[in-house]
């Protein structure tokens, strides 16, 4: 009863959404999915401001095969992308407006998997995939000189930023008195420039910010 009476609220929560003004309608899939109580995480993206591009995503987990979920985006009524995954989902967001589609999922071991998504050339692509058993950090670096970057192409007079997403590298570190941690140690420093993403690689875990 009280998993019907908590659908039920979500399926209200997201029709408001759909009828609010210049949101686009909640796709009939996700509705569906709600009422089984099969809907994850529901997300608008819209993935760049000089675009009238706009996407309903969800994370939707299999009826028929509960370890199986789904990233799925709609453009209006229709579907224009499926990611499949065989773990257990944790979260979707948007990295800041018009920003690229994170997604976290957490595999049987407690690893996290990091994948993002990015929208060009009329197509929504998996950018990035990443894991670790620390959850990743998200980061708006200032990087002097230039403008603030509002998304991809739209620069804006005043300081510069940057999208970072870091994801720990861990191992055991032994203390002295015989006992063991597991640790982060560096860390893998993935940089947004707009089209991809570029890595630098074994970054003290300290530095990691500088």
């Amino acid at each position: 009863m009280e998993k019907k009476i908590i659908s039920t609220v979500f399926i209200l929560a997201i029709v408001c959404m759909g009828g609010t003004a210049g949101a686009a309608a909640v796709p009939q899939e996700f509705l569906d999915a709600a009422s089984h109580g099969k809907l994850v995480a529901l997300q608008t993206w819209n993935p760049s401001l000089d675009s009238d591009a706009s996407f309903n995503c969800a994370v939707v987990q299999s009826a028929k095969e509960p370890t199986r979920s789904a990233l799925e985006c709609y453009q209006g009524a229709k579907r224009v992308f499926t990611f499949t995954s065989e773990q257990n989902p944790l979260a979707i967001f948007v990295m800041g407006e018009a920003g690229n589609l994170i997604t976290l999922w957490e595999a049987g071991d407690g690893t996290y998997i990091l994948c993002v998504f990015t929208y060009s050339d009329r197509k929504i692509n998996k950018a990035l995939e990443a894991s670790s058993k620390l959850m990743p950090e998200f980061v708006y670096a200032p990087t002097p000189p230039g403008s603030l970057i509002v998304d991809a192409t739209q620069p804006v007079t005043g300081g510069y930023w940057s999208q970072r997403i870091i994801v720990a590298n861990m191992d055991w570190v032994h203390d002295a008195n015989g006992g063991k941690d597991y640790l982060p140690i560096t860390a893998d420093i993935f940089t947004w420039d707009g089209k991809r993403y570029q890595v630098r690689e074994q970054v003290k875990w300290a530095e990691r910010l500088k």
